[in-house]
């Protein structure tokens, strides 16, 4: 089981530790680890510039071999618009985060309350109907097609209960701006930061007691964490959604059965 590198060693967040966590978020797999480390050091790198430009207070933990490492430093005015630059490496696998976060609640709510639509294929096929022809914060259409959803689920699997838990996190702190998810997280007091993660270890135990995520490959805190009681409900899915998840043909229900989870397999 992979541990998220965040601990001070004292029960608390290590300084920065939301560079890690965004970093496992956009590349949770294992062999994406080279991935994680590239983008943490380009991170660290636009942070250094961003802050020395502008007479702040450099963040730590920066070494200018990250720089020369990733980046040619003839490019370095491109470092200097934004610490967000890192981000944007992200931004494409944001919205496929989000939709494996939706497809994990999903999962968990017909286990819990409708075992006759559990599993991973029903939770594409309803997120596909539902969403199909919306748009993100940047007006992108949304990658719910069937394909889209096959191609993220296992891609974004290891880490379903962080982008299931930051969608709930995200939405008790900035109702009115849950467009720009992730990029405040610095910000935010270090009791906030363990209340997410808290919210996300609730969700993982309830996962994989249930055989949606598999404990060997799903990533968890650090042991020696002190994190608040937190706990989110499952609910029931809503009237609208089940009345459409039964009109699907026939042959569709015949192929999800081998995909649904059933207590005990």
């Amino acid at each position: 089981m992979p541990t998220l590198p965040i601990s001070n060693g004292s029960g608390g967040l290590k300084q920065w530790a939301y560079r890690d966590v965004l970093a496992v978020l956009f590349f949770p797999r294992e062999r994406s680890s080279k991935e994680r480390e590239r983008w943490l050091a380009v991170l660290r790198t636009q942070e250094k510039v961003y802050a020395s430009e502008r007479g702040l207070v450099p963040p730590d933990g920066f070494d200018w071999s990250d720089l020369e490492r990733v980046v040619d430093l003839e490019r370095l005015g491109e470092l200097s618009q934004s610490p967000e630059g890192a981000y944007n490496k992200g931004v494409d696998r944001l919205i496929p985060g989000l939709l494996v976060g939706k497809m994990l609640t999903f999962q968990l709510s017909c286990a819990v309350h409708h075992p006759e639509f559990a599993g991973v294929g029903p939770a594409r096929r309803a997120l596909s109907k539902t969403l199909k022809g919306k748009r993100t914060f940047d007006c992108k259409q949304v990658p719910v097609s069937d394909g889209s959803l096959r191609h993220a689920w296992p891609d974004f699997k290891p880490a379903a209960h962080l982008w299931a838990a930051w969608s709930a996190w995200d939405k008790i702190l900035q109702p009115k701006d849950s467009a720009q998810p992730l990029r405040n997280w610095y910000s935010y007091p270090e009791c906030e930061q363990l209340r997410y993660l808290a919210l996300s270890e609730d969700l993982r135990r309830k996962a994989e007691s249930r055989k949606i995520l598999d404990p060997a490959k799903t990533w968890k805190v650090p042991e020696d964490l002190v994190l608040p009681d937190e706990t989110l409900s499952i609910l029931p899915l809503s009237e609208d959604l089940l009345d459409r998840l039964e009109e699907w043909p026939g042959d569709v229900q015949e192929k999800l059965d081998g995909l649904r989870y059933r207590p005990g397999s």
